[in-house]
């Protein structure tokens, strides 16, 4: 006899023998129970009153919610108000006050930057072209933060980072790109220019607050000949935050490990599959699978990876899909690196 932990019910026409099975399960392996939204209706109500049914599952469900549900069964619904969540903009409110300039030639990106960071005790500052960037530095306003746009006109992101590194007063001044091209050869290009990190664009709320309170949590990072320093605060994990993938799971380390091996488990093969449905044209399922390989690398605290799937997901959508190639191959080492994080955690 097998142990299960979830059953999950798909069939309309359940047989009384079939349900008295599944009541002795929960009664004895306190199995889940968990039934197909769309069936509720369908299903006689004695049999629902008979039955203990746990949650339920939308038609058509993707691995994103596979995920949540499973969540949802073994994380408590009724946690103590002190160890709710806290969100991320919660926490950038009690970010004592700060300066960031914002280095971006787009007034719509401007006012969407305004409205993520508004009632926090963030000052913002915008320029739009990176020679007004260095000249407002130059004048030593005490800023925090610079995010920095790549591509400008007069003086581009990358210009405007060396010019402000040759000034050693503003080594440790902290320098994020924002950038629509998260390919890593535009990455490496940002970093050595002096950056220590990125922004995709379209901006990706959760990954944007995570950002700022990464520079503004973390002790400031000394940038050595204009290389920035890689350092992580997670034990040497560049790919995972554990901090906020446990806090998806209630603090949980064991449960948060088992989504971890289910994670590789499922995506050991994305690669595979999104160049199967590229290669076939088919780019509107190429984008479905980008937004769930998104929506789960959130939930597990994989930024970097969510990252290029978001990419993906944009470029499928409305980009340039003649680059689907090159998108894939930087997803894959992303998907590599993040694999061997995971490794080195699952080992503690």
């Amino acid at each position: 006899e097998i142990d299960y932990d979830i059953v999950i019910i798909n069939q309309v026409n359940l047989t009384n023998n079939a349900l008295v099975i599944i009541k002795e399960m929960q009664i004895k392996n306190n199995i889940k129970v968990v039934i197909l939204k769309e069936l509720y209706n369908l299903i006689q109500s004695n049999v629902q009153n008979d039955l203990n049914i746990d949650t339920s599952l939308s038609i058509p469900f993707t691995q994103q919610s596979v995920l949540n549900m499973i969540i949802e069964l073994y994380v408590s619904k009724n946690l103590d108000a002190r160890s709710k969540k806290i969100s991320m903009k919660n926490r950038l409110k009690d970010i004592p006050e700060k300066k960031i300039l914002v280095v971006e030639d787009n007034e719509l990106n401007h006012k969407v930057i305004a409205g993520l960071l508004a009632n926090t005790r963030i000052t913002l500052t915008f320029v739009t072209n990176g020679q007004e960037a260095v000249d407002v530095i130059l004048k030593n306003l005490g800023f925090n933060l610079v995010l920095m746009d790549i591509n400008m006109p007069i003086m581009n992101g990358y210009e405007a980072t060396r010019e402000i590194r040759k000034h050693k007063e503003y080594d440790s001044l902290p320098i994020l790109a924002l950038t629509a091209d998260a390919m890593e050869e535009s990455i490496e290009k940002a970093l050595s220019s002096g950056m220590q990190g990125y922004i995709t664009k379209p901006i990706i709320v959760d990954i944007f607050y995570k950002k700022i309170l990464d520079v503004f949590t973390k002790k400031k990072v000394k940038i050595d000949n204009a290389h920035a320093d890689k350092t992580t605060t997670h034990n040497t994990l560049e790919e995972l935050s554990v901090s906020l993938g446990l806090s998806r799971c209630d603090d949980d380390n064991d449960f948060y490990k088992t989504i971890l091996k289910d994670f590789k488990i499922m995506y050991t093969n994305s690669s595979i599959t999104l160049e199967e449905v590229c290669k076939a044209g088919n780019f509107r399922e190429a984008r479905t699978k980008a937004m769930d390989i998104k929506d789960v690398s959130l939930n597990i605290g994989a930024y970097n990876l969510a990252e290029y799937a978001a990419t993906m997901e944009y470029e499928f959508e409305k980009g340039d899909r003649s680059q689907w190639k090159l998108l894939i191959e930087q997803y894959t080492v992303s998907l590599a690196k993040l694999f061997k994080d995971i490794d080195k955690y699952l080992k503690t």
